[in-house]
């Protein structure tokens, strides 16, 4: 009885902490997503930058590293924080930043948690099947229970 006690104490903070993969975003990629590398001219995707696992697997790992600022608690805030990055040739992200924040310690969680994902992508590839950097953009959400 003493284990059951123990289970159920700590399933509230366990619920917190759990991501129903039902409830992650949908994600739209746009029709094409254009290379920004410093070579020639910008040529289109033929195939996407992956994460590892897909995109479960990249917000299931993203949320494991992000915690709610208290200040953006106390403030009620919420929504939509939009990080932009380039996934390059070799899978590694550079040039990360916010493009769109919302404020209250959020932005600054939000990139920090790209900062910290552990595998690199698997890059996008031209025509040739060749491996080219590729500017993405994907948003964190912050939302009340």
């Amino acid at each position: 009885m003493s284990a059951l006690l123990t289970i159920l104490t700590c399933l509230p903070v366990m619920v917190f902490c759990q991501i129903n993969v039902d409830s992650l975003p949908r994600i739209e990629v746009p029709p094409t997503i254009k290379n920004n590398s410093l070579g020639g001219g910008p040529e289109e995707c033929t195939s996407f930058p992956e994460y590892p696992g897909g995109m479960e697997a990249l917000y299931l790992e993203l949320y494991s590293y992000i915690t709610y600022p208290k200040m953006a608690q106390t403030a009620c805030i919420h929504g939509r924080v939009f990080i932009e990055f380039t996934v390059d040739s070799t899978g590694h992200m550079r040039d990360l930043k916010v493009l769109k924040g919302i404020g209250g310690g959020c932005d600054e969680e939000a990139l920090n948690a790209f900062k910290s994902l552990k595998h690199c992508w698997v890059p996008a590839t031209d025509c040739q099947k060749q491996p080219i950097d590729c500017r993405m953009r994907q948003p964190v959400y912050f939302e009340f229970e």
